[in-house]
């Protein structure tokens, strides 16, 4: 969600999909956007910014092609208000398979993956992990440095947004769970190495981090539900169940605005 508008997306059919754009808080949004042909429509992910160049607001498709080259994985850009989508550069690595949606941070959107290596070596193999950029101005990509992984588990590391900050999380040994910032001086802090057994609750448990509070405090959603962990304590706040019937992975921040999602 960027600055009062949020992204809804949908498919036509197998080979057509399309984004809309929302205001909550007029409670207005826009027509679909024209559609998004990809005629091997496997997983697609967006990422939604605001370019402040143009002072438009963008729409990053990244498609998923399922063929023997693993390098090609087109991608397709939208202005707001604009009549088509058009072609950009392909992505510079793998994207994570079922990957999350572009991560919007300083004009630039953030994808994590890997380096291209064999079909035969690429699972497990996070000593080519990547993090690539790209810039929504010159729609340019840029590969970001990595967190010391101290891996010894087949789970793709994960990326997040953390109080306006690049993070990113992993396992760690079969034991810990492990969260890096990535700060102004490009370089990766580790903020949270945590046993599960701190946490209580079993490893495969844990489904990524929700939040982080002004005080360090990281809410993390695990299989039924959220806890609340204190690691200046070590110890487990707050633990709450979420009916099942409930799906939830990430927040979103949101910030009221009277922004036309027309783009006029």
């Amino acid at each position: 969600m960027e600055e009062g508008l949020d992204l809804g997306e949908g498919k036509e059919d197998e080979d057509r999909c399309w984004v809309q754009f929302w205001n909550p808080a007029t409670r207005s949004k826009s027509p679909k956007t024209p559609y998004l042909y990809h005629p091997q429509i496997e997983p697609v992910t967006f990422g939604f910014g605001y370019d402040p160049s143009s002072e438009t607001y963008k729409v990053v498709a990244l498609l998923f092609s399922v063929d023997d080259d693993y390098h090609s994985y087109p991608v397709k850009v939208y202005n707001m208000g604009s009549d088509s989508w058009r072609s950009i550069p392909v992505f510079p690595i793998f994207p994570s398979l079922f990957c999350f949606d572009g991560i919007y941070l300083n004009g630039s959107l953030i994808w994590s993956g890997h380096h291209y290596v064999s079909h035969l070596d690429r699972a497990g193999d996070w000593d080519k992990f990547a993090i690539v950029s790209l810039d929504l101005a010159t729609e340019t990509y840029a590969e970001l440095s990595v967190p010391p992984l101290e891996m010894s588990s087949a789970l793709m590391p994960s990326l997040h947004l953390l109080r306006d900050c690049l993070c990113v999380s992993h396992e760690k040994n079969h034991t810990h769970f492990v969260l890096w910032q990535f700060g102004v001086d490009k370089s990766w802090t580790c903020l949270l190495n945590v046993s599960y057994e701190y946490l209580s609750t079993p490893r495969h448990s844990l489904r990524g981090v929700l939040c982080m509070f002004g005080n360090g405090n990281v809410l993390l959603l695990i299989e039924d539900g959220v806890i609340l962990y204190d690691p200046t304590e070590n110890r487990v706040e707050l633990s709450v169940e979420i009916p099942t019937n409930i799906y939830c992975y990430h927040d979103k921040n949101y910030i009221e605005s009277l922004v036309s999602p027309h783009g006029n």
